[in-house]
């Protein structure tokens, strides 16, 4: 499994002058990052995730890379605020309860997806960042 510097390395080489890299993740930054990190946060997506980011480790893995990040936004992520909670509620045995809480019911979505956009308002940032890294000229 090649590392991220070294992924984000040879994306790099293949880009040419004044291109553009787009990344997006999950970032632990969130507040619902920070919030279930000891167990049950939902940007846990092993084996998708082997490595977690935030803004800081992001700009850091560009710039060694040799790419100029031009903008870091934060996005709505309200599917891993409903997954944390499922994962807290099945692991505590409240399997009924847990399976409440799914993408598919649109009450929670709408309300995890309006706390992101609070979070986001206020210039918090959320579980979901998007960098845009840009080749030097």
């Amino acid at each position: 499994m090649a590392l991220p510097i070294e992924v984000v390395h040879r994306l790099a080489s293949l880009l040419s002058p004044g291109a553009y890299l787009y990344v997006e993740t999950p970032s632990t930054d969130g507040l619902d990052a920070r919030a279930f990190r000891r167990r049950y946060w939902g940007g846990y997506h092993f084996p998708r995730h082997f490595v977690l980011f935030n803004e800081a480790t992001l700009r850091r893995l560009f710039r060694d890379a040799g790419l100029e990040a031009i903008e870091v936004t934060y996005l709505a992520s309200p599917a891993f605020w409903i997954q944390c909670f499922h994962h807290a509620l099945f692991d505590r045995g409240w399997f009924t309860a847990a399976r409440f809480f799914t993408i598919r019911n649109p009450a929670l979505l709408a309300a995890a997806t309006a706390m992101d956009l609070i979070t986001m308002l206020m210039g918090r940032p959320t579980s979901n960042i998007r960098i845009i890294g840009r080749k030097p000229r």
